[in-house]
């Protein structure tokens, strides 16, 4: 035989618990997260390199200048933030001889 599982004062929780045991289980319904697919993407200082046909110092010398897309330093690593790249890719694309915007 099972208690009534009464709701918790203000939070939306439930706590419910057995006559067979003394154990209590708190169940939180919480909608879905939505998660950005390219939020967790990282390449590396290499991997942006290759990407984009030039040499990691290449890199070095633009994030230096303050010219090169925005990074993220993980103590003494540089990676690059996928969505950040693509962006930065985006706001230089050319047509027609004119930058776009």
């Amino acid at each position: 035989m099972s208690r009534q599982s009464p709701q918790l004062p203000g939070s939306g929780l439930t706590k419910s618990a057995t006559s067979d045991s003394a154990d209590c289980h708190i169940c939180i319904s919480t909608p879905p997260v939505q998660i950005d697919p390219l939020a967790d993407v990282f390449l590396s200082e290499r991997e942006l390199a290759r990407r984009w046909g030039c040499k990691a110092k290449t890199l070095s010398n633009q994030r230096c200048l303050g010219t090169g897309p925005p990074f993220v330093k993980l103590g003494r690593c540089v990676r690059y933030r996928l969505s950040d790249v693509l962006a930065f890719e985006a706001a230089g694309r050319v047509q027609n001889g004119k930058a776009s915007t």
